[in-house]
């Protein structure tokens, strides 16, 4: 087989007399396949070689029969749902979000997967499906995932087998020789009832424990965060692994008394001043000899000068509520008095990340008003890495936006994209909170139907150019965040006109595939009961 692997490798032009032997019985079959047909034997050698060492592997032998599996406290799905769960699992790499769904539903009605099942489960490979898996996958499927090398990604899952969300008897046996997903549910649980107890844990072993685990555990301290978490923090941003570094500023920054909150208003407080009225700027000349410990770096994107980097990183971590109080002016006063350079756009991107970070309603709309009308100002005069970096902004502050809010918004985009579509506009809409509002859901319901009536489709088809694009590019997606209140109006079938048109025959397969999506949403949630 080594020897097929190097000649696949090398390339059978380079090698048209090498001899294709597997060492095994099949090469006697293989020996009176044509001689000058080398890719076609090469493959067909391989294919017959992977099947006969399939079936001829020996079974492991075992001295002793395995414990059996404890009692399944799950109830398992009805035998009606098993070819939905399998026809998701193997869609579950082009569209996970449908079996992601269902096991939310599974889990939210104690419904565990079909023993039938466990083995196509248990070779997912998503990590985010992992996840999802584990809470269903009962006693017999953590049971069996000790049998397989593939499946001992079922240990290391946040998740306890057999536990309500309360702390079990062994919780210190748990923590100290739990595997680290284990270890990391068991303090996030004592997090939620003694957070001090928590914090000494993870105090106590922090100093053997690997990066990976260290930044794993600090995570953990999100939940009922304070100031009594500083010291631990503190003592993380000196930590080797910068992964552990970021998620202790990730966490201080929610401190807003801490140390690192004073360190970085300082900072910017240096940075940014009114004169005259006006908002001002006095960068420094020199990276700060502490800023990195900070989480700030000094290297830019390519897009952006050195010193409008750190400008934006330390805006970036100061809630913008402090900018209301230091100043004493709303965000729209504060906006009103930029400063007239170009360094506007760099106070008001560090502003941006801030308040999509911080999520600060007052100043969202502002902001997002403010960056659509400069990124219509700068659409066609901007190269195009500002032009992406500017609407990589737009995305962040339309998906911090509350719902409502983001809805009326994209809405409004969408009236304008039926006299003008622009496809940046309708990138926008998967970044909107799931599930849409029924509203907003029927309003653009309305909108495509309408756009792919029967009348308008039968109107436009001798036109050169139908709307085959920008309304059906994210159809897909847009299909697993229709609210279920109204998946029975989305999956209505649609009318086409009788063409052999190449653009509606693309129209057509669109739209279908889109009311396919809609009707497994629908058996989701008829079969999982």
């Amino acid at each position: 087989m080594d020897s097929m692997v190097a000649l696949a490798l090398v390339g059978t032009a380079r090698q048209s007399q090498a001899e294709i032997l597997s060492g095994t019985p099949v090469d006697a079959l293989c020996a009176e396949l044509p001689k000058d047909e080398i890719e076609r034997r090469l493959l067909l050698n391989a294919g017959a070689t992977a099947i006969y060492r399939q079936a001829g592997v020996k079974a492991r032998e075992i001295a002793d029969l395995p414990e059996p599996a404890a009692a399944e406290t799950l109830r398992v799905c009805p035998s009606s749902a098993v070819p939905l769960l399998s026809d998701l699992l193997r869609r579950s790499q082009q569209q996970p979000e449908l079996l992601l769904e269902a096991l939310t539903y599974m889990r939210q009605r104690g419904l565990g997967f079909p023993y039938s099942l466990l083995p196509q489960a248990l070779g997912s490979t998503r990590n985010d499906i992992r996840a999802a898996l584990a809470p269903v996958l009962g006693e017999r499927g953590h049971w069996l995932s000790q049998f397989n090398s593939v499946w001992q990604w079922v240990a290391q899952q946040a998740y306890l087998p057999g536990q309500a969300d309360g702390l079990p008897n062994d919780a210190t046996t748990i923590w100290q020789e739990g595997t680290l997903g284990q270890r990391s549910e068991i303090l996030r649980r004592v997090r939620t009832v003694n957070p001090a107890q928590a914090r000494a844990w993870l105090e106590d072993v922090w100093k053997q424990e690997k990066a990976e685990a260290r930044c794993k555990l600090l995570n953990v301290l999100v939940i009922g965060l304070s100031a009594e978490d500083e010291a631990l923090l503190e003592k993380a941003l000196d930590d080797r692994a910068s992964s552990v570094r970021a998620e202790a500023v990730a966490l201080l920054a929610r401190l807003p008394e801490s140390a690192f909150a004073s360190r970085m208003q300082a900072r910017g407080t240096a940075m940014l001043k009114v004169v005259n009225g006006q908002l001002g700027l006095e960068l420094p000349a020199e990276f700060g000899r502490d800023w990195e410990r900070d989480g700030l770096s000094e290297k830019p994107p390519e897009y952006l000068g050195q010193r409008a980097w750190w400008l934006i990183q330390v805006l970036s971590a100061i809630p913008p509520t402090f900018w209301e109080s230091h100043f004493g002016m709303t965000p729209a006063e504060l906006l009103q008095r930029l400063p007239s350079s170009p360094s506007d756009v760099t106070l008001v991107e560090g502003w941006a990340r801030a308040a999509a970070s911080y999520r600060t309603p007052d100043w969202l709309p502002a902001l997002w008003n403010w960056w659509y009308g400069y990124y219509r100002k700068i659409y066609q005069k901007q190269a195009e890495k500002v032009r992406s970096a500017t609407f990589e902004i737009l995305k962040g502050l339309l998906k911090s936006l509350p719902g409502p809010r983001a809805e009326a918004i994209m809405l409004d985009l969408l009236n304008q994209s039926e006299k003008q579509p622009s496809g940046e506009w309708f990138e926008l809409l998967v970044q909107l909170p799931r599930p849409w509002s029924a509203e907003f859901a029927q309003a653009y319901l309305n909108i495509i139907r309408e756009h792919y009536s029967l009348s308008a489709l039968e109107k436009n088809q001798s036109v050169e150019h139908l709307p085959t694009d920008l309304w059906l590019r994210h159809l897909q997606e847009i299909a697993v965040a229709w609210p279920v209140a109204i998946l029975a109006e989305a999956a209505a079938p649609w009318k086409f006109p009788e063409t052999s048109a190449w653009q509606m025959i693309y129209i057509r397969q669109r739209l279908q595939e889109f009311t396919e999506t809609i009707q497994i949403r629908q058996r989701i949630q008829k079969e999982l009961v």
